[in-house]
């Protein structure tokens, strides 16, 4: 699906963590994308971007964060939000419809709106190997 390195966070040293990440990359990322949402993940992502790059938080945050301002001003990053899928559904759209973006291996079960109940725990155990859960009405 595109990842290229995962990380296993170990602990909570999150400067720790950002130093991890540039060294199993090779180098700090230019773009981290935060989707958690929490105090960790962000300090995490600045961490460990690289200097003069840009720090996406995507989704819902807490009404306050804590963050380490001062390596944010070191490295000159940019902080950038993206609330859920905001006004990025048309471009997504237009991605998908010109092959940019193959979303076949997201979708990875399709059930009949007659099987609700059991896409639902497949959805919220990840059975299978479930990613994106589709229930379609009219579907035999």
């Amino acid at each position: 699906m595109g990842a290229t390195h995962t990380v296993l966070v170990e602990g909570s040293d999150t400067a720790a963590t950002g130093k991890k990440i540039g060294e199993i990359m090779g180098d700090l990322p230019e773009v981290v994308l935060e989707c958690s949402g929490t105090d960790p993940g962000m300090q995490t992502a600045i961490h460990a971007v690289k200097k003069g790059g840009k720090v996406v938080l995507v989704g819902v945050a807490p009404q306050t964060a804590t963050i380490p301002a001062a390596m944010l001003f070191v490295k000159e990053a940019d902080i950038l939000s993206a609330f859920r899928y905001g006004n990025n559904f048309k471009n997504s759209l237009a991605a998908i419809t010109a092959g940019v973006v193959d979303i076949k291996p997201i979708a990875t079960h399709s059930l009949p709106l007659e099987k609700i109940v059991h896409a639902m725990e497949i959805a919220s155990t990840g059975q299978d190997g479930a990613l994106k859960v589709m229930v379609q009405p009219g579907k035999i």
